[in-house]
């Protein structure tokens, strides 16, 4: 393919093919003649992955290059960590294009201003390590990002394939820090990165093209979260768009937004700095009355606490904020009291919601007698958007009178194994996507498989379960699946299905055990709101792995597209030696005159959503329930509390015994705690034991057992 040509070219081939590297000034503000605006605009994306092998396993990541082990984790193999990048891949594209239809939704008929797609349906993979760039210190490097762009003849692509975004995955290590987001312009690197491109010796600076191009370097660690491209993309947001109102300095000064010229962004919209510090109480809590915007990445506009409120996307405490119908003018804003709700509660929910919500195509935003421009052509092109000039008012980059919207589609499948659920919870290990439930570790299923036939997309649980996704402005018409219990346990098992729309029983299998037929689901789901799942279990918990086989919906109009179920695999015959270098270049000093900008935001932390951290319990095991300790272990980077473990005869609706404790379990290591059990009788039980992790989720496993 073409690409691996480019691969193997020299570097000074490469570096013949670009415009000189050198950084200009930003040039004055250029009449030039609007472009044909045609929906949505389509922006393909360079799209890289690297998987180092371990030479002892080579099926297997060399876990001391990317440092990820653990329990469940170090038991994947590298066509585990591929899927999990393709479904990264997948989602992702979705989830920032659907975040550009202003007041998506809210509004059906909002259509996507950038369609993301990814160049040539290929990911580039590599099964090396990520070449080592700029030292950041204490033995950790950047990737050499210059490096393993030439080696794809960025600027080729950038120039001449319309390519605007190169998204990158792979991992963070005690040897690889990854940037969050990287700029290659010609007025400089307007991103996330640090430490920023000024201050990157020479020979590790991105390649500069004529057109600007942003880097996204996400890691597939631990589950493959598709939220990391919503969450980096906001801090691009956070650059990019104060620096084209004119904000050339970290923090913005002044931060309020009292008149124009100082920051809108910073100082209204995303409200980075409390616009009136007597709006907090002594103990840092929020005073009565204080009203938000929209918050930012981090912090959402309900946030209950100024020393706390990082990263509480499920905060249910109601606040005053106006970020639906935001506007530098505060006559002609309506504030709401409201919660998480707003937003579904969680994180990816509240990204998507803030995206949507920010100025954009048919926002119609005038403030004293101009015209607010379209946040998303910042950042569809970001050199033009300098180019016509540095301002949130004034001329669009495109000709309003010349929109070619896009024919709404009249139908299409939206499996729901490439959707966000709201909530989830199952009884053993995670809902599985794309895979039948198998045991308590994440991705540890089969191919979803009910009576000889198998799946490729759909949902494997164990009963009990309940899982819920969000219909709001999807335009929906029928819920399909084929239900019944996996054939991994054989003629095992016995459970019930129900869906539930709006609360409501919409369907109901009846009993279904291993011997049974399959059963087709076909649902209307018009003018619905919620779609939940349930798999109950029919009074004994045993083998009850359940499958939502094929699980998708119908729905038409523009805003749902179709996602591919696999990538084309692209992988070099032979290891490229540039892509290793044997040293890693001593970096140029930085001046000591010239202070190091403080980056906006420290990294997102590893979240604890969909089950990402589990526990497990190891004993007791059958037949010896009484005089015996518990055993459990956890999975977690940061220690959990054990809080509750209960026993209780697996029909019965309360514990036989239930005792509780505060010690704390830490990664890979085993807790034991006294059994409270003189004996019990014969018959089947379940052990209960309940968590809480680092970041207070809830976490729970159960263990089935007799005697």
């Amino acid at each position: 393919m073409i690409a691996i040509i480019a691969i193997s070219l020299p570097i000074t081939i490469a570096l013949t093919q670009k415009p000189q590297e050198v950084r200009q000034q930003a040039q004055e503000p250029q009449v030039a003649a609007c472009k044909p605006l045609s929906l949505p605009l389509q922006s393909p994306v360079l799209a890289i992955a690297y998987y180092p092998r371990d030479v002892a396993r080579p099926e297997y990541l060399d876990q001391e290059e990317t440092g990820w082990g653990g329990n469940n984790f170090g038991n994947l193999k590298i066509a585990d960590w591929e899927r999990m990048t393709e479904q990264m891949v997948s989602q992702g594209k979705e989830l920032v294009s659907d975040a550009t239809r202003y007041h998506g939704y809210k509004d059906p008929t909002s259509s996507r201003f950038i369609e993301y797609s990814v160049l040539d349906n290929t990911i580039h993979k590599y099964y090396t390590p990520i070449p080592r760039g700029h030292p950041t210190g204490g033995g950790t490097t950047l990737p050499h990002y210059r490096q393993i762009l030439l080696d794809h003849n960025i600027c080729d692509l950038v120039d001449n394939r319309n390519v605007k975004e190169v998204w990158m995955y792979g991992y963070h290590s005690s040897k690889i820090v990854p940037d969050e987001s990287r700029m290659s312009s010609i007025y400089g690197d307007v991103s996330n990165s640090y430490p920023k491109e000024l201050y990157i010796a020479d020979e590790f600076k991105l390649p500069i093209c004529n057109k600007a191009y942003v880097l996204y370097n996400f890691t597939y660690q631990p589950t493959g979260d598709p939220g990391n491209n919503l969450h980096n993309r906001i801090h691009q947001i956070e650059n990019v768009v104060p620096f084209i109102e004119g904000q050339d300095k970290w923090p913005p000064n002044p931060p309020v937004n009292t008149a124009l010229g100082a920051s809108t962004f910073w100082g209204d919209y995303a409200e980075y700095l409390q616009r009136d510090p007597r709006s907090i109480n002594p103990d840092g809590t929020r005073a009565p009355g204080y009203k938000s915007s929209c918050g930012n990445g981090h912090i959402t506009p309900n946030w209950s606490n100024s020393s706390t409120k990082e990263y509480i996307y499920d905060n249910r405490e109601l606040s005053t904020f106006n970020c639906e119908t935001w506007h530098p003018d505060e006559s002609k804003t309506t504030y709401i009291t409201a919660s998480c709700e707003r937003w579904g509660c969680t994180d990816k929910g509240f990204y998507k919601w803030f995206m949507q919500n920010i100025p954009g195509y048919k926002s119609d935003i005038e403030y004293q007698g101009q015209k607010m421009k379209n946040w998303w052509e910042f950042m569809y092109d970001f050199n033009a958007s300098v180019e016509i000039g540095r301002s949130l008012y004034g001329d669009s980059l495109f000709c309003d009178d010349v929109v070619t919207e896009p024919t709404p589609a009249t139908s299409s499948k939206l499996y729901l194994s490439d959707l966000e659920w709201t909530s989830m919870k199952n009884q053993w290990g995670p809902v599985e996507k794309d895979l039948s439930n198998g045991e308590n570790a994440v991705r540890d299923g089969k191919t979803l498989t009910l009576n000889t036939v198998t799946y490729p997309k759909g949902l494997g649980v164990h009963a009990n379960s309940t899982i819920k996704y969000s219909l709001v402005g999807r335009q929906c018409s029928e819920f399909k699946a084929v239900v019944g219990i996996d054939d991994e346990v054989g003629n095992k098992g016995s459970m019930i299905f129900q869906v539930q729309l709006d609360g409501v029983v919409a369907y109901d299998s009846g009993v279904v055990t291993g011997t049974s037929e399959s059963k087709a689901i076909n649902l209307s789901v018009v003018g619905k709101n919620e779609i939940t799942l349930l798999a109950n279990y029919n009074g004994d918990f045993s083998y009850d792995h359940g499958d939502w086989a094929d699980a998708h919906l119908v729905c038409g109009g523009s805003i749902v597209t179709p996602i591919p179920t696999a990538f084309v695999t692209q992988v070099p015959p032979t290891v490229t030696p540039t892509l290793t270098p044997t040293r890693v270049p001593t970096a140029t000093p930085i001046p000591t005159s010239t202070p190091i900008p403080t980056p906006s935001f420290t990294p997102t932390p590893t979240s604890s959503t969909g089950n990402q951290t589990s526990i497990t319990i190891l004993s007791p095991s059958d037949s010896k329930l009484s005089g015996q300790q518990v055993n459990i272990i956890t999975n977690a980077s940061s220690p959990v509390d054990i809080s509750t473990i209960s026993i209780q005869t697996r029909k019965a609706s309360a514990p036989v015994t239930t005792f509780k404790t505060v010690q704390t379990c830490t990664n890979s290591t085993t807790c034991s705690y006294a059994w409270k059990i003189v004996s019990l009788p014969a018959g089947n039980y379940e052990i209960k034991a309940i968590a809480v992790d680092s970041q207070g989720n809830s976490i729970s496993t159960v263990k089935q057992v007799k005697r």
